[in-house]
């Protein structure tokens, strides 16, 4: 699964930009963005739905893909506790 950073860089990209320039068009979250962007910090609701905004592609599908790959880490931690398989959906009637 492709990680996070390289999709952000690539939307970025995409749109003919550099990653500064980028960094700066998320006013007050240039840092936040920066450390998204070098894959050293994950990536927050705000700062999704501003790239959301700025870029146009979806925050959902950023997020979604965040957790996708955090709940894959976690899955391969090597002694990583067994967590029961739900056979109902448990938020049915919530959305």
């Amino acid at each position: 699964m492709t990680r996070l950073p390289t999709i952000l860089r690539s939307i970025v990209l995409d749109q003919g930009m550099t990653i500064t320039k980028a960094a700066k068009n998320a006013p007050n979250r240039a840092p936040r963005m920066s450390f998204v962007l070098n894959g050293k910090s994950d990536l927050s609701i705000e700062l999704a739905a501003k790239i959301e905004d700025v870029f146009g592609y979806s925050a959902l599908k950023l997020l979604q893909h965040q957790a996708e790959l955090k709940l894959n880490e976690y899955r391969n931690v090597k002694g990583s506790v067994i967590l029961p398989v739900f056979h109902n959906d448990p938020f049915k009637g919530f959305y």
